[in-house]
């Protein structure tokens, strides 16, 4: 397939539509590459031109994000880049690697669903997970915009798909020097569980859900700040409650089978979320509790919060202000 290629050199320059070998040749610092389309996205690039006509930084961000589908690689730097902040990176957690049975274990009590049998024996490596739900306040130094239904810089960021997230990891990433992405099913499962600290709660940090915990009982129909409840036995917060948070794993079905740092199946058309949220009931916020989605979906209760393996969290240094405005994120 062809590639196309919008390029923004800046401001004062008229955008174009150009070939990518044009572009490279002429103009190798500066481009913006849409690599291995599927359909004819002239139509839509026009759109997207004209919309950075009429400097609307904005709805260019969105329209590219739009086109995500479509694309193998889109990159794009120049406007879009050069206001950038530095992002308030997460607070991020050591989790020592370990061995954990995953699944509804007898402790969780009998209130579980099919999905989350047979339990089964889970090895992980270390690994850092986030502290706290990504709030509105870091997605919008990363992305511009903030989404959320529910408004407040603290409050847990809310109405992102999945699709979006790997967006903003992408550029996180690339302003950070950092590889931060989502965590696994299983991570996800044995830092909720209190990783080799674990007391074998119910919930995250709890048999008492209040504690740990906003859900409809106590949230007054909203989500709430991040950290505003007991932490786990790790010092994490609100894994159970206040948003559900998006896992990188495809969904499927457990098997019996001991695994090692399961990345989960290759193929699937939904992705894993877990945690419940503010408007759901108590049983939902068990920690072996399994939810899915189709990620090109978002709603005003699923957020997410990032994770590192232990080696990488440390790689990398942030990048300064001009190597922002020069950067080139791929996603």
């Amino acid at each position: 397939m062809r590639n196309v290629v919008v390029y923004l050199k800046n401001r004062k320059m008229k955008p174009k539509l150009a070939s990518w070998e044009t572009i490279k040749k002429e103009y190798p610092d500066r481009f913006v590459l849409l690599e291995n389309p599927v359909f004819d996205p002239t139509p839509y690039l026009k759109e997207a031109i004209l919309l950075y006509k009429h400097k609307d930084q904005k709805k260019v961000v969105e329209k590219i994000i739009e086109l995500k589908p479509y694309y193998s690689t889109i990159a794009y730097t120049g406007a879009f880049t050069k206001t950038a902040l530095r992002p308030a990176e997460p607070e991020m957690v050591f989790v020592q690697g370990g061995t954990f049975m995953m699944g509804a274990t007898p402790e969780l009590g009998d209130d579980f669903l099919d999905i989350e049998k047979p339990v089964h024996k889970v090895t992980l490596s270390d690994f850092y997970i986030g502290k706290y739900e990504i709030t509105q306040a870091q997605w919008k130094a990363v992305m511009g915009d903030n989404p959320s239904h529910i408004k407040g810089e603290n409050l847990p960021v809310e109405r992102v798909s999945w699709d979006k997230v790997q967006v903003f990891i992408q550029i996180l990433n690339t302003l950070t020097g950092k590889l931060y992405r989502l965590p696994t099913e299983a991570e996800w499962e044995f830092a909720a569980r209190g990783g080799n600290k674990s007391k074998k709660y119910k919930y995250s940090g709890s048999n008492v859900l209040s504690d740990v915990s906003w859900y409809m009982g106590n949230s007054g129909k909203r989500s709430h700040p991040v950290g505003t409840k007991s932490p786990n036995e790790l010092d994490i917060y609100d894994m159970s409650g206040n948003v559900w948070e998006w896992c990188n794993d495809r969904y499927g079905e457990y098997s019996s089978n001991s695994k090692t740092n399961p990345q989960g199946p290759v193929s699937g058309s939904y992705r894993v979320c877990r945690g419940g949220s503010w408007n759901s009931d108590a049983y939902n916020k068990r920690v072996s509790y399994r939810d899915f989605n189709w990620p090109d979906r978002c709603y005003y209760n699923l957020g997410f919060r990032l994770a590192c393996s232990s080696k990488q969290v440390c790689q990398g240094q942030a990048l300064s202000r001009q190597e922002q405005s020069q950067a080139t994120p791929s996603f």
